[in-house]
């Protein structure tokens, strides 16, 4: 029985020893954690560097695609009054060239009848 009274002391002082190690020692964590851990932080550093890049991008697009449509809708209400005074412009031009053409037409016509020798003459 003092055998093991003796051996349940020493356990005791043992486990005691243990306790005061482990209260007072300073935690050291393994070197992979800690690299693993400063892996982590650049990973989501460069992952939040990505979405805003991809935001402002996004953003961009956005203002182009907006300005583009903003540009066709201001056309497509333009283009009938548009279209309409182009009609009206062409109508002119081509009566313009039937007045013209038959104006040449009568000069030609005049000038056939003019003689050319006797206006030499005059001169």
């Amino acid at each position: 029985m003092e055998n093991r009274i003796n051996s349940l002391e020493t356990q005791i002082a043992l486990i005691q020893k243990d306790i005061k190690n482990i209260r007072y020692r300073d935690p050291k964590l393994p070197k992979w954690l800690k690299n693993s851990a400063i892996v982590v932080l650049g990973a989501m550093f460069a992952q939040i560097m990505t979405a805003v890049w991809w935001a402002a991008t996004m953003q961009n697009n956005l203002n182009n695609i907006t300005k583009d449509v903003t540009h066709n809708t201001e056309f497509r209400v333009e283009y009938p009054k548009m279209h309409a005074e182009m009609m009206i412009s062409l109508r002119e031009i081509q009566i313009n060239d039937v007045h013209t053409e038959k104006m040449l037409k009568e000069i030609k016509d005049k000038l056939r009848f003019v003689d050319i020798k006797t206006q030499h003459k005059q001169k």
